[in-house]
């Protein structure tokens, strides 16, 4: 939360310029990854390397910010997928815009969202801004409600999306503490359900004890709600199975859904918490 010069408060960000060694090792490790297989002169990766030190200083935020500040008190500012500070709107969330990790690019005439991991920002952000599998969600769930609201099964129901905040939010435990990336709402009327999101890549591990409760825990609890919660992963199967021998999407657990490029999970995710409402 930060505090308003008129005494109030909102949610916020806090943002710093990296200095010069962080800015400088994030140019040159993205440098040597794209001249990998290049032939270097004699002494040429040194003269590079001076070179960059000579123009690199500390990225001056001053103007970026003053016009972003602007363009949101005058309700003008728009995605931004580009450095220094990209950034998506997405009028289902509490609040806006929604920072990225990286730059990113649209891909598929403008349905996919992919972050440019290769060319990260080089600044500090707090809370961390979105990765690739969080700001997919925030880019599908945009994009795929502005198809279904329209719909008749849709009317009257609001969604509202709120980003969790990492060790002070929202907890849930099976054998250690975890904390889902978003909470999802769906409103009509009086009548609410809520879905605990997390999207994740699962290259490192398989969290059984992860499923389970949010398979046969999560349902079970009383709240002044229905609850639901869900993991999204972007991994393919060939990917999956490296940690869960066997696996492939029909018979993952029900919990788990993949994120495909239509944005087809937002649908699935959606239409299990509307079932939750009432008739």
């Amino acid at each position: 939360m930060q505090t308003l010069p008129n005494g109030s408060t909102q949610m916020g960000y806090r943002i710093e310029a990296m200095l010069v060694e962080p800015v400088m090792k994030a140019a040159l490790d993205a440098l040597q990854k794209s001249l990998k297989g290049a032939q270097l002169k004699p002494r040429g990766w040194e003269r590079i390397v001076g070179l960059l030190r000579e123009e690199v200083g500390e990225i001056d935020l001053n103007d970026t910010l003053a016009h972003v500040l602007a363009a949101l008190a005058d309700g003008t500012d728009t995605d931004d997928l580009s450095l220094p500070l990209p950034r998506l709107h997405i009028p289902l969330h509490l609040y806006g815009p929604l920072l990225l990790a990286a730059p990113a690019a649209s891909v598929e005439a403008g349905a996919q969202l992919s972050l440019l991991e290769d060319q990260p920002v080089s600044l500090r952000i707090s809370p961390p801004a979105l990765e690739n599998s969080e700001a997919r969600l925030v880019w599908d769930l945009r994009r795929v409600w502005e198809r279904l609201h329209g719909q008749a099964p849709w009317a009257g129901i609001e969604v509202v999306l709120l980003r969790n905040l990492a060790s002070v939010g929202v907890g849930l435990f099976a054998s250690e503490g975890f904390y889902p990336d978003f909470l999802l709402w769906l409103k009509r009327g009086d009548a609410q359900a809520l879905a605990f999101v997390e999207p994740k890549g699962l290259r490192h591990q398989w969290p059984t004890d992860k499923f389970h409760l949010l398979e046969h825990g999560v349902p079970q609890w009383r709240f002044s709600v229905p609850v639901r919660g869900f993991v999204l992963s972007g991994n393919t199967e060939q990917e999956l199975q490296m940690h869960q021998p066997g696996f492939t999407w029909a018979k993952a657990p029900s919990v788990l859904l993949q994120q495909d490029a239509d944005g087809q999970y937002v649908q699935r995710l959606l239409g299990e918490l509307r079932a939750l409402l009432p008739a």
